[in-house]
């Protein structure tokens, strides 16, 4: 190889390395971020099951709900109309 073709040849292998690695990057992010969703979207559900359990199991009103769980209680009572449907 000439001079002038290793220099092209080795600027092509930078070129490719790097977008090599801003596509890792930008898939290592987007799996952290899915992940985070992922377990905040579990959170929710449990405490929708949980509010479900205080509201039809053990009979509680929205303000004691909302007191045992730590939640507001517009949630409660949204929670409660879901249930009614």
């Amino acid at each position: 190889m000439t001079k002038e073709e290793k220099m092209m040849y080795d600027s092509s292998l930078k070129y490719k390395w790097d977008n090599k690695n801003v596509l890792d990057y930008a898939r290592k992010e987007g799996i952290e971020e899915g992940r985070k969703e992922g377990i905040e979207e579990g959170k929710q559900e449990a405490m929708y099951a949980f509010l479900a359990n205080l509201i039809s199991k053990l009979g509680l009103s929205d303000e004691q709900a909302a007191d045992v769980a730590g939640v507001p209680v517009d949630y409660v009572a949204k929670v409660r109309a879901e249930l009614k449907k």
